[in-house]
């Protein structure tokens, strides 16, 4: 690939003879560790509102909560203002994880790393932690808008399993790859 490296370059196309050696990581391994990181986020999650929660004197309203819930009603028993705190927690926290973890020595999100596959450049090298930040941005950031985070999850999962590369739009965006692990 040559020229500006804009965003749609090369991705219509097999990878080239530089690229044959690296082994993509498919849809159904790189699902795992998304729910695998999921649920390790959801607990950081959970601990952070229950103790946002007796903090803010809210710890009664928090255990009132019950599975289907209404949204106007979970509003109305815990306050726009906490949604909104625990909301903004998730995000960061999200972005660290990712970011963090996927431009570090390790390459992979806890999940990723427990499924034994990492996040790299498009050709095999470490990401930056712009990168990763892009890739998150990109991702799993615009998968959490109402209007659009299903149509685009959909999208997502499609091109996992149609390119080449098996990158999704957020991995094109960050032109990046998720790769196995040599030992896997």
């Amino acid at each position: 690939m040559s020229g500006g490296g804009g965003f749609g370059e090369g991705y219509g196309q097999a990878p080239g003879a530089s690229s044959t050696a690296l082994r993509y990581a498919g849809f159904w391994v790189r699902f795992t560790a998304a729910v695998i990181d999921l649920i390790i986020l959801a607990l950081a999650e959970s601990i952070f509102i229950s103790f946002y929660s007796v903090a803010t004197n809210v710890p009664l309203a928090y255990l009132d909560l019950k599975p289907g819930m209404p949204p106007e009603e979970i509003l109305a028993k815990m306050g726009p203002h906490f949604f909104a705190i625990a909301m903004a927690f998730f995000v960061v926290v999200s972005w660290l994880y990712f970011s963090v973890l996927e431009s570090s020595p390790l390459r992979a999100s806890l999940g990723k790393k427990i499924i034994g596959m990492h996040v790299a450049g498009l050709e095999g090298e470490r990401v930056t932690f712009q990168r990763a930040t892009t890739r998150f941005v990109t991702g799993r950031l615009i998968i959490q808008v109402p209007a659009i985070g299903g149509v685009y999850c959909i999208a997502e999962f499609l091109c996992i399993g149609l390119t080449p590369r098996k990158q999704s739009l957020h991995d094109m965006a960050a032109r990046t790859v998720v790769l196995k692990n040599e030992n896997m």
